[in-house]
């Protein structure tokens, strides 16, 4: 996702020219965390890893409700895990 502060549009850009339902939810969950301002007194570095498990944590517990394949679910966990790990790093080492 690429946000402009000088623009209040907001481009979501995928890598995939197929993108799962998974992929295009979360971008669309970081769309609105941004507009929002979820996490904006943190440092951006933060920002983004809380913005992540935030989604994911939602995909997670919506993806039997939104029909996500088993793979999309499976990947979804793994991200949060990823993600939850990430932040644990990053709180060692400021400590």
């Amino acid at each position: 996702m690429v946000h402009s502060i000088d623009h209040p549009r907001i481009l979501i850009c995928f890598r995939d020219q197929d993108p799962t339902v998974s992929a295009v939810l979360e971008e669309l969950a970081h769309a609105a965390q941004v507009r929002r301002g979820h996490f904006s007194h943190l440092d951006a570095e933060e920002q983004i890893i809380r913005r992540e498990i935030e989604a994911n944590e939602c995909l997670d517990r919506l993806g039997e409700r939104l029909q996500l394949s088993e793979d999309e679910r499976a990947g979804t966990r793994q991200r949060l895990a990823q993600e939850r790990a990430r932040l644990a790093r990053r709180a060692r080492w400021y400590r």
